[in-house]
């Protein structure tokens, strides 16, 4: 998580972070609100800033495009195109291949279709919580 000197870390693994990022993302917006993290990441804070990095032509959601992709794929020899079998989320792909899918499956998630699984949806979660309830915390 981020600390008080500075260097300014992001972690959003940190389960701090994930009860409660506010904080994270207000200290990042006053000290470094384009910040470069480890392995060429980048982190963006600001609204603005997201909504132009979004846009820009030459952003990719796409992991393969990306130097930090290509380098751990040649210092660990482990290709996770290959651990995938082909089976791709479509989140992490780019135009024209996630518009024609997200085209597929845009009329399956309107806002009447996932009101009407609400009821199901609720079901599955009641049923893992109370699973969950019945084993205790573990570890």
């Amino acid at each position: 998580m981020a600390q008080e000197t500075d260097t300014l870390l992001f972690n959003p693994f940190d389960p701090a972070f994930r009860i409660d990022p506010y904080p994270v993302y207000a200290r990042l917006r006053a000290k470094a609100p384009i910040h470069q993290e480890t392995f060429d990441n980048w982190v963006l804070s600001r609204y603005a800033d997201c909504v132009a990095m979004l846009k820009d032509p030459r952003s990719s959601s796409d992991s393969r495009n990306s130097d930090a992709y290509l380098k751990f794929v040649e210092q660990s020899g482990v290709d996770p195109e290959e651990l995938l079998e082909g089976a791709r989320p479509f989140l992490f792909m780019d135009p024209p291949d996630h518009t024609r899918l997200r085209g597929l499956v845009n009329k399956a998630f309107t806002p009447r279709i996932v009101e009407q699984m609400r009821p199901h949806i609720q079901r599955i979660v009641d049923d893992l919580l109370d699973a969950a309830a019945r084993r205790g915390r573990s570890k």
